[in-house]
């Protein structure tokens, strides 16, 4: 039996790695973006956090992870200067 894999060949968390609770989350100062899965069956989406220095700043939700990590590495290029960014839930 093969071992779960818990990162993709970019180094990324898989969807397996994301169900099991663990989450991927970039700091840049007072500022980080996080994403996760939601765990309970009726919400079976995935979350995008934006966060700063007075807490929660953006949010998303999405129901595949392919939109989830394209609004994640979106927010991750702006982290830099987050009060240009929002998120926006994809549908």
């Amino acid at each position: 039996m093969r071992d779960p894999q818990f990162k993709n060949s970019a180094g990324e968390l898989t969807a397996y790695a994301l169900a099991c609770g663990y989450i991927e989350r970039v700091e840049s100062g007072a500022d980080s973006v996080e994403l996760g899965k939601f765990g309970a069956q009726r919400l079976d989406s995935y979350y995008v956090y934006l966060y700063g220095a007075s807490g929660r700043m953006g949010y998303g939700y999405y129901q595949t992870l392919t939109q989830a990590r394209r609004a994640y590495k979106s927010a991750v290029r702006h982290l830099s200067d987050s009060s240009k960014f929002t998120l926006a839930r994809v549908a």
